[in-house]
C-alpha cells in the first residue's frame, strides 16, 4: 500500500470473510472497494462469525492480512483491548477512524475511549456510522439496555467530537433526535455493488409455486414471524413457498416461525447464512423478496433483490418508498392483511404483468448504482 495516500482505520465487529452479519459488512467491503486507489484501508475485526465460536477459516489471528482491497487484522477476545487497540492506532497512525456500530462495547465504545487517550489534539477525523440502531423499531428491542448505553457516552463526552454517518436523510434526524440538532452528520447513501447481464424474469412460479424469498438475520427486528403470519392468511397458501436465507439469532424466535408456517402447511425452506458469492442461485430461483423488518437505515439485500429482477414486498420503515409508483413491489405498514393481499396478487397476475415488474426492478437497481452523488458523497466524506 503507498503511504502517500489516506489512511483509514476501520473498526467493525465482523468482516470478510466473515458474512453472517450482513449489510455492515457489505457497506465497508464496498467502501474500500470504491476508494483503494484512493486510500489505504486497515481492518480490525473480530476473528469469529456472527454467532459463531469456531475462528474463521484460514484466517491469521493478531497480525495484519493483506485481503483484496484492505489490510485486515481479526482479534480473539483477549486482544479486543485498550493496550492493542492503542498500539493499532499508534502503529498505523491514520488520518480517519471509522467506527460501525453503535452498541458495540468491543469495536466502538472501546476504540472511542483509546481514541481520547492517544489523539489529545484530535487530528484524527472520527467517524461513526450507526447503522440503523437509532430507528424507534430498532431501540424497541432492548430498549433499556440501549438507553444506558447511549447516557453513558453522552456523560463521557466519547462522541462530542466524531462525525455521523447518516446512511439517509431519515437517519440524519434520527441522529439529531438522539444527540441533538448540533451533531455533526454527514449525509452519504451506501455504495451498492450490483451484478451484470441479469435477464428479466418471464414467469412468476419456479416448480409451480410463487417463491417468497427472505433473505436477513432470524432476528424481531428483521420480523420473519410477522411474514410467516402474513403467508398463513393467504388465499393461495397452496401456490407458495418461502426460502429463508440468515443467521439465526434466536432459536426460540426462528422454531415460532417455523411452527406457523407448518400449522399453515407452507411449503418452506430453510437455506442457513451464505456468503455473498453463494447468493446468486438463491436470487434467480426466488420470484418475490419480502422484508416486513421494524427498521433499516439502508437494507443491501432489497437493492440486490431488485438488482436480480425480483420485486418487492418490503415494510415502511426503509429508505425505500413509492415503490407502487415506480411498479417495483409495494412498501405498506406492518399489516398482516395488506401483506397477504399483495402476495396473493402476485400469485394470481400473469405471467407478462409479472415480467414487468421484473424489468422495473433491474432498471431501478441500476438508477441507484448510478447515482453519482453517492459515491461524491462518500469520498468527499472518507477521502477529502
Amino acid at each position: 500500500m503507498l503511504k502517500n495516500k489516506k489512511v483509514i482505520l476501520v473498526f467493525i465487529d465482523w468482516y470478510v470473510p466473515a458474512y453472517k452479519a450482513g449489510g455492515p459488512i457489505r457497506s465497508v467491503y464496498n467502501i474500500a472497494k470504491k476508494f483503494e486507489n484512493e486510500a489505504n484501508f486497515y481492518i480490525v475485526s473480530s476473528i469469529f462469525d456472527l454467532g459463531e465460536s469456531t475462528p474463521l477459516n484460514g484466517v491469521k489471528e493478531n497480525t495484519w492480512t493483506n485481503l483484496e482491497h484492505s489490510k485486515v487484522i481479526y482479534l480473539f477476545s483477549e486482544h479486543q483491548n485498550t493496550k492493542r487497540y492503542k498500539e493499532i492506532i499508534n502503529e498505523i497512525k491514520p488520518d480517519t477512524i471509522y467506527l460501525n456500530s453503535l452498541f458495540s462495547k468491543k469495536f466502538t465504545l472501546l476504540p472511542l475511549s483509546v481514541i481520547r487517550k492517544v489523539d489529545a489534539k484530535k487530528s484524527i477525523k472520527v467517524i461513526l456510522a450507526p447503522r440503523g440502531m437509532l430507528g424507534k423499531g430498532a431501540l424497541a428491542i432492548k430498549p433499556f439496555k440501549k438507553k444506558l448505553f447511549l447516557i453513558y457516552a453522552k456523560l463521557n463526552g466519547l462522541i462530542k467530537n466524531v462525525v455521523w454517518h447518516a446512511s439517509t436523510v431519515l437517519e440524519e434526524e434520527e441522529i439529531k433526535d438522539a444527540f441533538g440538532v448540533k451533531s455533526k452528520v454527514f449525509v452519504a447513501e451506501n455504495i451498492a455493488i450490483l451484478p451484470d447481464n441479469i435477464s428479466t424474469k418471464t414467469e412468476k412460479f419456479y416448480d409451480e409455486k410463487l417463491t417468497v424469498l427472505f433473505i436477513s438475520r432470524i432476528s424481531l427486528k428483521k420480523n420473519l414471524k410477522f411474514l410467516a403470519e402474513a403467508l398463513s392468511f393467504c388465499k393461495n397458501k397452496n401456490l407458495i413457498r418461502i426460502k429463508i436465507v440468515g443467521a439465526i439469532e434466536d432459536n426460540e424466535y426462528y422454531n415460532s416461525c417455523i411452527a406457523i408456517l407448518d400449522n399453515a402447511k407452507i411449503e418452506w425452506e430453510y437455506l442457513g447464512a451464505k456468503p455473498q458469492n453463494e447468493l446468486k442461485e438463491v436470487y434467480l430461483s426466488s420470484s418475490i423478496f419480502c422484508l416486513p423488518t421494524l427498521h433499516e437505515n439502508y437494507g443491501h439485500v432489497i437493492i440486490e433483490a431488485l438488482s436480480f429482477g425480483l420485486p418487492i414486498l418490503i415494510s415502511g420503515f426503509t429508505p425505500w418508498g413509492n415503490l407502487q409508483v415506480k411498479g417495483v413491489g409495494f412498501d405498506l405498514n406492518l399489516d398482516i392483511n395488506l401483506f397477504s393481499e399483495k402476495i396473493d396478487n402476485f400469485v394470481e397476475m400473469s405471467n407478462q404483468e409479472f415480467s414487468v415488474f421484473s424489468k422495473n426492478s433491474i432498471k431501478y437497481s441500476k438508477t441507484i448504482l448510478a447515482k453519482e452523488s453517492v459515491v461524491a458523497y462518500n469520498r468527499k466524506l472518507f477521502i477529502d
